[in-house]
């Protein structure tokens, strides 16, 4: 078990595998994330080296820092497409309505564990 710090539970304890962590491929920056057990947050915290060794050593896998199945430390690509179709009202309405579904995102930004 991993204990970490959630901003409105204070202390809080989870399995590693609950646990999410992003380098750099230099190894000089990164972050962590969870999701809170107890309020169900989303937390994300930069990562220190201290950190760093830690949740490697309990079995965090990292990813590299701008793709997040680590095949790459190259910076997500944000290029713009101008071929994609346009974002619609439609679109943001289904983006508002999934926003609202809490289980949704949390399934979305944990997975299976």
């Amino acid at each position: 078990m991993l204990r970490t710090k959630c901003p409105n539970c204070g202390d809080v304890e989870m399995d590693p595998g609950h646990v999410s962590m992003r380098l750099a491929s230099s190894g000089d920056r990164g972050d962590y994330a969870f999701t809170c057990p107890a309020c169900r947050k989303h937390v994300s915290k930069p990562v220190t080296p201290a950190i760093a060794t830690v949740l490697l050593s309990a079995g965090v896998e990292p990813s590299r820092l701008g793709e997040p199945d680590g095949s790459s430390g190259e910076p997500a690509d944000d290029t713009p497409r101008p071929h994609a179709p346009p974002f619609t009202l439609d679109d943001l309405i289904a983006f508002h309505f999934a926003l609202e579904d809490d289980l949704a995102i949390v399934d979305a930004c944990v997975g299976d564990p």
